[in-house]
C-alpha cells in the first residue's frame, strides 16, 4: 500500500503567518489523513494537521483569510463533510454535513470549489452528484450524472471525478478557439454556448 499517496499538490500564492510562504506547497495524503505545507527547496514540512480529525480527505485549497477548505471523505465514518480550517490555530471554523449525515458521502475522490459569490461547488463523486451550497448549507443548484451502467447486476449512476465552474468568458474563449479551428463564426458561438443560470 502506498501510505504516502498524495491526491493534491497546490502551490501556495500568499503568506499565511506561521504556516506558509508563497511558493510552498499544500499537500494532501488521504491514507494517513494528513494535510501538510512543504517547502520543496528546503525539504522541510512547515505545518501539518489532520490525523484524528480527518478521514481520507481530498482537494484542500487555500481560501480567503489564509484558511484551508478541504473535502473530508469520511471513509471509515461513512459520511462526508466539508471543513474550513484556520491553520494558524488548527481549528475548524466552518463545517457542512448532509441532513441526515449519510445523505452526503463519497468514499473516494470528491471536490470543493469556493466560488466568487462565496458559495461552494461540491462534487460528490461516487454518487455522480454535483451541487452548489450557500455558507449556511442551502442547496441552490444540483446536477446528477445522467449516465448509468450495470455493475455486478446493479444499475449505478456514473461517477463524476470532479467538476469545476469556469467564468463564462473562459468558456466562451475556449469555444471560440475550437470553433475557429472548424471554420465557424463568432455569432454562431454566441448562440450556442450554454451558460449555467445564476443561483437563486
Amino acid at each position: 500500500m502506498d501510505l504516502l499517496h498524495t491526491n493534491t499538490i497546490e502551490r501556495i500564492d500568499r503568506e499565511i503567518p506561521g504556516v506558509a510562504r508563497p511558493g510552498e506547497f499544500l499537500l494532501c495524503m488521504p491514507r494517513i489523513s494528513l494535510l501538510a505545507v512543504v517547502d520543496l527547496e528546503a525539504g522541510r514540512v512547515g505545518w501539518s494537521w489532520g490525523p484524528g480529525e480527518l478521514d481520507g480527505p481530498h482537494e484542500p485549497t487555500v481560501v480567503s483569510g489564509g484558511h484551508i477548505l478541504v473535502f473530508d471523505n469520511g471513509r471509515r465514518r461513512g459520511w462526508s463533510r466539508l471543513l474550513e480550517i484556520d491553520p494558524r490555530h488548527e481549528e475548524i471554523v466552518w463545517e457542512y454535513r448532509g441532513d441526515p449525515v449519510e445523505s452526503f458521502f463519497t468514499i473516494s475522490q470528491g471536490g470543493n470549489q469556493k466560488l466568487p459569490n462565496g458559495n461552494l461547488l461540491v462534487t460528490e463523486s461516487t454518487r455522480g452528484r454535483v451541487f452548489e451550497i450557500t455558507q449556511d448549507g442551502r442547496v441552490v443548484w444540483e446536477f446528477y450524472n445522467p449516465q448509468f451502467s450495470q455493475i455486478d447486476g446493479t444499475l449505478k449512476r456514473g461517477v463524476i471525478y470532479r467538476m469545476t465552474r469556469h467564468p463564462p468568458e473562459v468558456v466562451r474563449n475556449l469555444a471560440l478557439v475550437q470553433h475557429r479551428q472548424r471554420g465557424r463564426e463568432r455569432d454562431e458561438i454566441d448562440r450556442n454556448i450554454w451558460r449555467t443560470p445564476n443561483p437563486k
